[in-house]
């Protein structure tokens, strides 16, 4: 606790401190320097000149307060936080929300067009061939039609680590926000969806392992979310983590806009 004195305090002090100190000096006169009483009385007066004429006038008991303000009559403004309006959260997770669906509307469509080129390209490599296994050209076919399927699930996903790279603009934590987690959300239900369909349509005798399905699905997304992390953090050419990662897998996208077209800022809600 500070104790803080007023002018007439002070001066009051200095005074009490002049009448000690001529009282000893009359002691001392009358009958010398006997014991060491006078040392005490000489601590005191000291004290009190020490609170009369301090920078600080006055001063301080316990520990409250180690280090006074130039002025201690000003505090220290804090600026209130206003509280949370429910309203105004629950508004703002609506206009995340409805940003998600249409991005996830965007990195299907991305996903499918470069896809779509990618196969052609795979299908252009292979015209006039015929691809067969164990000597069995359906099975070939169904073998084809997995690549297929392979190119677009990779295709999506490379989209989606694309368009997370863009609305998260160098902040590492977007992908643990909101708007992300609900289109990977989106993302994931497609993929599931899709691979199922495959499933049944190219092995329909064989059973399907859902759970085994879900954990691929989600190894993948994790791996995206890294990749998005690791973008964030380089100082330039962020996309270079997801593009070496997909290439990976044998795509070459040498000349191709998509990877340019889905980090190209738009007009967009935050």
């Amino acid at each position: 606790m500070r104790i803080t004195l007023s002018k007439h305090q002070r001066w009051a002090a200095l005074g009490v401190a002049a009448v000690i100190v001529l009282v000893q000096f009359w002691q001392f006169s009358e009958n010398g320097f006997e014991g060491y009483g006078w040392a005490g009385t000489f601590l005191i007066a000291g004290m009190l000149i020490l609170i009369g004429l301090g920078p600080a006038a006055g001063f301080t008991v316990g520990s409250a307060e180690r280090h006074p303000t130039k002025n201690p009559t000003e505090a220290a403004h804090v600026p209130e936080r206003a509280p949370l309006n429910e309203d105004d959260l629950k508004a703002k997770h609506d206009v995340l929300r409805e940003n998600a669906e249409l991005l996830a509307v965007e990195v299907e469509a991305r996903g499918d067009a470069l896809a779509d080129e990618l196969i052609a390209k795979r299908t252009k490599d292979f015209e006039g061939l015929t691809v067969s296994v164990r000597g069995s050209a359906e099975k070939g076919t169904q073998l084809m039609g997995g690549v297929d399927d392979f190119i677009r699930e990779r295709s999506m996903l490379l989209m989606l680590g694309l368009v997370g790279l863009r609305r998260a603009k160098g902040y590492n934590l977007h992908i643990t926000g909101l708007e992300y987690r609900t289109m990977q959300k989106a993302a994931l239900d497609t993929l599931a969806k899709r691979a199922i369909q495959a499933h049944q349509k190219e092995m329909p005798d064989l059973p399907i392992e859902r759970d085994a399905l879900l954990k691929h699905l989600m190894d993948e997304l994790k791996t995206v979310k890294t990749l998005i992390g690791k973008g964030c953090a380089a100082p330039q050419d962020r996309e270079a983590p997801l593009v070496e990662w997909f290439a990976g897998f044998g795509f070459d996208l040498t000349g191709s806009p998509h990877v340019a077209n889905a980090l190209a800022v738009r007009e967009e809600q935050d």
